[in-house]
């Protein structure tokens, strides 16, 4: 059996059966599935053998050709057409292109010029299907690998690689355009303690985490992580239809979830503007990442342990040391950064003042330099690119260094 099917509509019985078997039908893999002298019987043949391929003659008794033509698109069935046709009208050619026609060819009939017609139409059902096929296989990936896809999508968006042209095509493809939702991306710094698969952590993570989410009217669209040699960044974007949560609620209710997990140590939560735009995430994203880091390295996300209940009293808290920096950064003033300092170097080289009182000192002094360069763009990390790394020297040696070069 043929791959490909050919239905015949000519009201000459001689034109009919010449075509039938003058044409080579075995070298071009097709075979002539059903003949009709009208119109009438030839739509009833399509409709009952759905063939590749009609040879039509115009003009027949029981309805012309071109009528049945229109019927066959009516119907939407794919059908390439050949038209037969004892009259050279531009009239006849017209209407044929309008309706689909493949080709048209006059009487008395070549039949080596017809032979190679239904070879092109051939060739082409093929490219058709091929392509059909490669778009099956597409469609068939994209299903299985969309969430990968999208991650991808996200994880580039966040990082500022799209540029506004290409999100524009892109949004359609994951299903975005149309999203009349709110975003934000939510950033976890961890350390894995125990080896373990990242599908089966997601799958950890998102148990513990969804039902939360799920009080809020907020669902996860996309989750990555992404490990260094300091932690391990894991990251959500977030999105709802409308806000209606406690932010103060919130992130506890994660971190205390999070740390139920054996695999897991919460080093820090950051969480990014929320926005209305997917083209705002990324700066949306460095704000999350800026707020775990300060939050991380001040230790106000940290765990408190039982057996301490520190109660440092500090010069002044970590918002208005910021304001009072910013202010002499913008005033470009090295006296009043020098008066700000000399109390604090006082107190961190007094005897009497213990160690950890110290080290908090330091670290939210340190929070307080990066937070106010952050906010007069000062790009403090190509100063200390390895802010982790920083902190683990971190001095007022080195946050002096900081100061002078903001």
């Amino acid at each position: 059996m043929a791959e490909f099917s050919v239905v015949i509509a000519e009201d000459e019985k001689l034109i009919r059966n010449g075509i039938l078997k003058s044409i080579d039908w075995k070298s071009v893999d097709a075979e002539v599935v059903g003949l009709a002298k009208n119109g009438r019987e030839a739509i009833k043949l399509i409709q009952q053998l759905t063939p590749d391929i009609l040879l039509t003659d115009i003009k027949m008794a029981g309805g012309n050709g071109l009528d049945l033509i229109k019927k066959t698109r009516i119907n939407a069935l794919d059908i390439k057409v050949v038209i037969i046709s004892g009259f050279n009208s531009f009239e006849y050619a017209q209407q044929a292109i309008k309706l689909g026609v493949k080709d048209y060819i006059l009487k008395p009939i070549d039949l080596e010029k017809l032979q190679n017609i239904i070879g092109k139409l051939i060739d082409e059902i093929k490219q058709e299907r091929s392509d059909r096929n490669d778009i099956r296989k597409l469609e068939t990936f994209y299903n299985e690998n969309k969430q990968i896809l999208i991650n991808e999508f996200f994880r580039e968006l966040l990082f500022g690689v799209i540029s506004e042209h290409d999100l524009d095509k892109q949004l359609p493809v994951y299903g975005f355009e149309k999203k009349d939702e709110f975003y934000f991306p939510l950033i976890l710094f961890t350390e894995i303690k125990n080896p373990i698969e990242w599908a089966s952590l997601k799958s950890e993570l998102t148990g513990v985490i969804e039902p939360i989410l799920e009080r809020w009217s907020l669902k996860i669209d996309s989750l990555f992580l992404m490990p260094n040699d300091f932690y391990t960044d894991i990251t959500f974007v977030l999105s709802s239809q409308s806000f209606t949560y406690d932010l103060n609620k919130l992130l506890p209710d994660i971190k205390t979830a999070v740390e139920q997990l054996s695999e897991v140590s919460l080093l820090a939560i950051g969480m990014g503007e929320i926005t209305g735009k997917l083209q705002e995430l990324s700066f949306s994203y460095q704000k999350a990442k800026t707020h775990a880091l300060f939050s991380m390295i001040s230790g106000l996300n940290s765990k408190s342990s039982s057996t301490e209940n520190l109660d440092y009293s500090l010069p002044v808290n970590i918002y208005e040391t910021s304001r009072i920096l910013l202010s002499i950064f913008e005033e470009r003033d090295k006296n009043k950064l020098g008066d700000f300092i000399a109390p604090i170097e006082k107190e961190i080289t007094d005897e009497s003042v213990g160690i950890e009182y110290k080290r908090t000192l330091l670290r939210n002094l340190f929070v307080c330099v990066l937070s106010a360069g952050d906010e007069l763009g000062t790009p403090v990390r190509e100063f200390f690119p390895d802010l982790m790394a920083l902190f683990r020297y971190i001095n007022l040696k080195t946050i002096q260094e900081l100061l002078t070069k903001i």
